[in-house]
């Protein structure tokens, strides 16, 4: 496999393995519901004609190597496809994604500019080892809903945003440099794989309710979720697994929506031809959650206080009805349901996606074969969690302009959801990540903090840029219905019959690998079949979403392979 060094601005090189070009394939075929905005992927999928009963498979080839596409059948639509909702990708260019693996976990820092650090992931057979020296700069990332890449830039690679990649000035370690504290905090080292993550064109879809019921008993009219898929449905629509994504993630779990696009989805390192959620044997679909907060973004669709009531023409607000983590797991019901599927292979998340998938396998025992929970809280509510998400909302409602809930067409309560995005990514951390990062640092060189009060340690001023940059992405209503939602899970640890497999990591501040031990004691007494393994890092909670998760990589294509 060739490697591509990158100057940077510094001399150093940023060592990245280039990607091997794949055999010709195919895009996946999908049925043409009048309730869906049609696209499609790169997959190649031919169910049988007939294979369910509401559904017309169509089948789209589209060859690698070759620009034209055949149509096996006429795409029906029902009506005009909503335009505002598509999300179109550019040509596929393999230089672009040669470079992508960057991850949203911190690097112990030397300096600055930061240091080489190698790193190896093992996946049964599969090992690779990258580095790469970080020279500029970076916010949050993809493992806290803002998607980040390794990208071209002025004379090096930067950790960029994923809608907003703008070239970063080199500076001094300073309170005035903003993203420089991020890079020192959140990127880390590069790191690829001789398996292939899914490299194709991936567009959102949408699903749409005329009409919803809560499972609280209250009515909402024209429910729409965004959705897309990798891979191929088979003819007896039984190989699907179904991804629920982390608490302020997406459904962009793999692939890229184009070409130029600086990263690919949080879990491209295990979704992808020969990973342990292999898309040569599986059709994966990967929902956006109800009430999804960031509604900034133009790739999520997700109905929420945020959407627009059709009687008053304005927004719900505080007045869209609560939801529970059952609500969103039942539209995705009904978007199975209008795709012919009636099983799952498995269903699998990370967080609070772990939270939904255990809400599945207790929902509809008989469709769920198999579970997969990662960092998740178990099989039930601990009284703690349920504090938890109260403490990620609380300086939302103390925030002025929240005004109970009614901010819409104002100032919206951008203070509130600062402090809120700060605590959630200290939380998602770990003290060892702190300490590498920054230790005793100050946040400018030349301000003690022990000389004024306004004078800040680098780690606070890092966290509140952060929080800054992703609060002004998302919604404070729907952040709020969205922590509710979580609070009201229903799941019943005596319904679950599926396969499963708790995964936790031993750094984890949220949910600590005991509820996951827990939850697997618990099936294991019921007879239910259950595993746990444990990722070993230091670096927290949001590791799961970076490299650390091909620690797992065994054992999760294990489970799938039972």
């Amino acid at each position: 496999m060739a490697v591509a060094p990158v100057k940077s601005q510094r001399g150093s090189a940023c060592i990245c393995r280039s990607r091997p070009e794949r055999p010709s394939s195919a895009m996946h075929a999908m049925n043409t519901m009048p309730t869906h905005s049609i696209k499609t992927n790169r997959r190649a999928g031919v169910p049988s004609a007939g294979a369910a009963q509401k559904s017309s498979p169509v089948a789209i080839a589209h060859s690698r190597n070759a620009p034209a596409v055949s149509r096996a059948a006429p795409i029906q639509r029902a009506g005009r496809e909503d335009e505002s909702t598509r999300i179109t990708g550019g040509s596929r260019l393999h230089a672009s994604r040669h470079c992508r693996g960057w991850h949203a976990m911190p690097l112990l820092m030397k300096g600055p500019w930061g240091r080489v650090c190698p790193r190896t992931v093992v996946w049964a057979d599969r090992t690779a080892t990258a580095r790469c020296r970080l020279t500029t700069v970076g916010t949050l990332g993809r493992a806290f809903g803002r998607q980040t890449g390794c990208a071209p830039g002025n004379g090096g690679r930067q950790c960029v945003p994923h809608h907003s990649r703008v070239p970063m000035q080199r500076s001094s370690f300073s309170l005035s440099n903003t993203l420089l504290c991020a890079a020192a905090a959140v990127c880390a080292a590069l790191v690829t794989t001789n398996a292939q993550a899914f490299d194709g064109i991936v567009e959102k879809q949408v699903f749409t309710l005329p009409a919803y019921t809560t499972v609280n008993g209250q009515a909402i009219k024209g429910v729409r979720i965004g959705y897309e898929t990798y891979g191929r449905l088979n003819a007896a629509r039984d190989n699907v697994i179904l991804i629920n994504h982390f608490i302020t993630g997406t459904s962009h779990a793999a692939g890229r929506y184009a070409a130029s696009d600086a990263a690919p989805g949080y879990w491209d390192t295990i979704i992808g031809a020969g990973l342990p959620i292999d898309t040569d044997r599986f059709f994966v679909i990967a929902t956006d959650a109800l009430s999804n907060p960031n509604r900034a973004s133009a790739t999520v669709i997700s109905t929420g206080p945020a959407s627009i009531d059709a009687a008053t023409g304005k927004p719900y607000g505080p007045r869209f009805p609560v939801l529970a983590a059952r609500d969103t797991v039942e539209v995705q019901k009904a978007l199975l349901d209008s795709l012919g599927i009636r099983t799952l292979y498995a269903v699998a998340g990370a967080s609070a996606g772990a939270w939904m998938s255990v809400e599945w396998a207790s929902a509809y025992p008989e469709r769920v074969q198999r579970l997969l929970s990662i960092v998740g809280p178990g099989v039930d509510s601990p009284a703690y969690a349920i504090a938890k998400m109260s403490s990620w909302g609380a300086a939302v409602k103390l925030d002025p302009n929240w005004a109970n809930g009614d901010y819409h067409g104002k100032a919206e309560p951008l203070a509130g959801m600062t402090q809120a995005m700060r605590l959630v990514t200290l939380d998602a951390l770990s003290f060892a990540w702190a300490d590498k990062a920054f230790g005793q640092k100050w946040a400018d060189p030349g301000k003690n903090p022990g000389e004024a009060a306004a004078n800040q340690f680098a780690v606070d001023a890092t966290l509140e840029k952060i929080g800054e940059a992703r609060a002004k992405g998302m919604d404070a209503n729907s952040w709020l219905y969205t922590l509710k939602a979580l609070q009201l899970p229903s799941a019943k640890p005596e319904r679950i019959k599926a396969r499963s497999l708790f995964v936790g990591i031993s750094s984890d501040q949220i949910f600590p690998p005991l509820l996951s031990k827990r939850a697997v004691e618990i099936l294991k007494a019921q007879g239910t079949p259950a595993e746990y393994v444990e990722m070993n890092s230091p670096n927290g909670h949001a590791d799961a979403l970076g490299a650390t998760i091909g620690q797992a990589g065994p054992a999760i294509a294990a489970l799938l392979a039972k």
